[in-house]
């Protein structure tokens, strides 16, 4: 983001910056002449603020996001895991209901030879 400040302090001096054959802001529009002289120092403070909490972000990432993002890791893990185990679950608990609809009959069973006369 401070990167991005010093870009716009940069960005902002070119658009000022008067064009070939033109005549000075400043001369144009007097109260801008402190904006102009301003933009240097903006951009000298955003990059001396950037160089100072540059180290600090540094520490949180690596105490702090990092941890985290490797417990969302972690979490998601966990998750598919669970959501693996009632999917199995589920088909396991099935197959028993069929199971047991085949012993009580209720199914017929489509690989046994039909009932002959001499088999009963």
């Amino acid at each position: 983001m401070l990167t991005s400040q010093v870009g716009f302090a940069d960005a902002f001096a070119v658009i000022f910056q008067p064009i070939l054959n033109e005549q000075s802001l400043t001369a144009k529009y007097p109260q801008a002449a402190n904006t102009l002289r301003n933009i240097e120092t903006y951009k000298e403070v955003m990059g001396e603020l950037r160089d100072a909490i540059q180290p600090e972000l540094d520490l949180l990432d690596s105490r702090v996001t990092a941890p985290l993002k490797e417990y969302q890791d972690l979490v998601k893990k966990v998750r598919k895991t669970v959501t693996k185990r009632e999917h199995k679950v589920s088909t396991h608990r099935m197959g028993q209901r069929g199971e047991a609809s085949i012993e009580s009959g209720r199914v017929a069973n489509w690989f046994a030879p039909p009932l002959t006369a001499t088999r009963l």
